[in-house]
């Protein structure tokens, strides 16, 4: 910024950041999407993978119980 600057040139590239922070925003939220799309997948794939995880679970006793 320069103190030659006009209040249209600060307002243009006031925008300009506020297009690009939004975009990127929009960026991250489609990627946390995909994220969670792909674990779903995942775990649609792997059906045994709660099964095992309950089974050791229930095997194993609880620290708090001991």
């Amino acid at each position: 910024m320069q103190v030659s600057d006009t209040g249209e040139q600060l307002r243009t590239r006031a925008e300009a950041q506020e297009a690009k922070m939004k975009a990127m925003r929009q960026h991250m939220s489609n990627a946390q999407q995909r994220t969670k799309n792909l674990f779903e997948e995942l775990r649609k794939q792997m059906p045994h993978a709660d099964e095992a995880k309950e089974s050791s679970t229930a095997a194993k006793p609880s620290r708090l119980s001991q």
